[in-house]
């Protein structure tokens, strides 16, 4: 009897999907045809490796349970032609969600493109245009429009465009939400204060007036005339940004005068009487008020450039410096009086001018502080400690540079 010889087994090879790649045709292939973007987007399809693991996994199972038969390759031919279709619908499902994937994102840079050019409409007929073309189909259609429409509130107010935001906000305030329409009204409001504030501070300059010396009445009469005619919020706005403007007017002013103060004072010690004098002239024009007093004191440090003051009227003029109702009358008394004499009174009001101009203190304060401590560490009397102070808080220069002076002043005073 011939026995039968059956054929060695055949391995049946499916091509697993690892990681989601189904299908991984050539460069050119995907520069000529529809596949082109799935390249990018074929690691996100789960699905269709899911399909193809499913696959390999009935067919490792078919094999260990399944027995020499004749029919045998007669089923692996039916087993591969399963497989071959599962691959197939595999690659159908992972050309669908590619294609779905490059519609969205083509969708979303049309989203992202209408919200760039939504600031640049400059009248509520262009935004309602641009935003019903771009955004009345979308699921978010609300948030859209709410961004579109706040964008381009705060671009045009950036832009300086008050009354276009303020139209913009009038029409589509709807559109935002309790929150936000609030905090674009307080824009608004604000907005609109700084522009009348601004028109009213130009005026001032063009007609020759100085927004530095303004006062608090002047102020309040200035916001009042220039916001009568507009809602409460922007008057206060107005006021407060007026407030502002002529504080900064007064720093700036008082840094340039601390700045020819001690130009004046270099020259005056060099002898240098043409830049006293251009300093001079530069000063008046800026604190007329002060000429006399400044003349006063120029006159006599340029004639007695070593004369000193009297230490315990200097040491408390210097402490009064920093404080708000300090009153620079008192100081010009003293000059005329003798207590202070002309050198100290330009370095004081230089000071002065410094710290009115927003100079940090804490280093002025720490200076003060420690030189009162040496003083009673070292138990200096009265008069001793007053010259020890006048000699440190006279000395030229910044905070810095004088506690520097004040570690050698202690190692040669109390030798």
């Amino acid at each position: 009897m011939k026995v039968p010889v059956y054929e060695k087994q055949k391995s049946l090879r499916v091509t697993q999907a690892a990681g989601g790649q189904v299908f991984i045709p050539s460069r050119a292939a995907f520069d000529e045809n529809q596949y082109t973007r799935l390249e990018g987007n074929i690691k996100a399809l789960g699905g269709a490796a899911a399909l193809l693991n499913r696959a390999g996994e009935e067919i490792a199972q078919y094999k260990q349970n399944r027995s020499p038969n004749p029919m045998e390759k007669q089923n692996e031919t039916v087993l591969s032609t399963e497989a071959e279709h599962v691959l197939t619908g595999a690659l159908e499902q992972a050309k669908q969600e590619a294609t779905r994937r490059e519609r969205q994102q083509t969708q979303n840079e049309k989203l992202v493109l209408a919200q760039a050019v939504a600031p640049l409409a400059s009248t509520p007929e262009e935004l309602e245009k641009l935003m019903e073309k771009n955004f009345s189909s979308s699921p978010a259609k609300s948030f859209l429009y709410a961004q579109a429409v706040g964008n381009n509130i705060n671009a045009a107010l950036a832009e300086g465009q008050t009354p276009q935001a303020a139209q913009m906000l009038a029409r589509f305030e709807n559109y935002l939400s309790p929150q936000a329409g609030q905090g674009a009204r307080q824009r608004l409001q604000a907005a609109a204060g700084r522009r009348a504030a601004q028109e009213v501070f130009t005026q001032a300059l063009r007609e020759g007036k100085n927004p530095a010396g303004w006062t608090d009445k002047e102020i309040e009469d200035l916001s009042f005339g220039a916001s009568r005619n507009l809602p409460p919020g922007v008057q206060q706005e107005t006021r407060l940004e007026l407030e502002s403007m002529a504080g900064a007017e007064k720093a700036r002013l008082q840094k340039q005068k601390a700045s020819l103060l001690g130009g004046i004072l270099q020259s005056a010690q060099t002898g240098d009487q043409k830049s006293v004098s251009r300093g001079l002239y530069s000063l008046a024009e800026l604190f007329p008020q002060e000429d006399k007093h400044l003349t006063a004191a120029v006159r006599k440090a340029v004639a007695s450039p070593g004369r000193k003051s009297n230490p315990a009227v200097y040491n408390r003029f210097y402490k009064q410096l920093a404080e708000p109702d300090f009153k620079e009358n008192g100081l010009a008394q003293a000059l005329e009086k003798g207590e202070i004499s002309g050198s100290d009174y330009l370095l004081l009001m230089k000071e002065r001018a410094g710290l009115l101009a927003g100079e940090d203190a804490r280093s002025r304060n720490l200076l003060y502080s420690a030189a009162q401590r040496l003083c009673r560490k070292e138990g200096l009397n009265t008069e001793e400690a007053e010259d020890f102070k006048y000699a440190v808080f006279s000395l030229p220069g910044d905070y810095s540079s004088k506690l520097a002076a004040l570690k050698n002043l202690r190692d040669v005073y109390f030798l």
